[in-house]
């Protein structure tokens, strides 16, 4: 019974939560679980369960390709360079990118003012 009641708590949860999507892929998901739960069927074991199908429904299909998508566009604009570098290596952990092709797109961010200036790399 508390297998069952936790079921229902989540699948409250899960209603409330899905309230708000509305149109496309995201409203056909949900009503297709809202229709599995209506029908007594257990579709997550727990939160995590919840969240794991979710991005698997609706996440990035390609993260690394994104992130490279994203270091390619990426430019120091009005922030400091520390800011920049900050910005860039966050995005940059997320590819398999070498530092050749890295280097080239942080270079390609800067404002133009600081490719002279010697940068310690380490």
């Amino acid at each position: 019974m508390e297998g069952r009641q936790s079921s229902l708590v989540m699948s409250r949860r899960l209603c409330l939560r899905c309230h708000i999507f509305r149109g496309g892929k995201v409203q056909y998901w949900k009503n297709e679980a809202i229709n599995l739960i209506a029908a007594g069927q257990e579709l997550f074991k727990d939160f995590k369960d919840f969240i794991t199908q979710l991005e698997a429904q609706f996440g990035d299909p390609s993260p690394k390709a994104t992130a490279i998508g994203k270091l390619k566009t990426l430019q120091q604009g009005s922030s400091s360079v520390d800011e920049y570098i900050l910005q860039f290596k966050a995005k940059a952990s997320q590819t398999d990118l070498g530092d050749t092709v890295l280097i080239e797109y942080l270079k390609a961010g800067l404002i133009p003012c600081y490719l002279n200036l010697s940068i310690d790399c380490q």
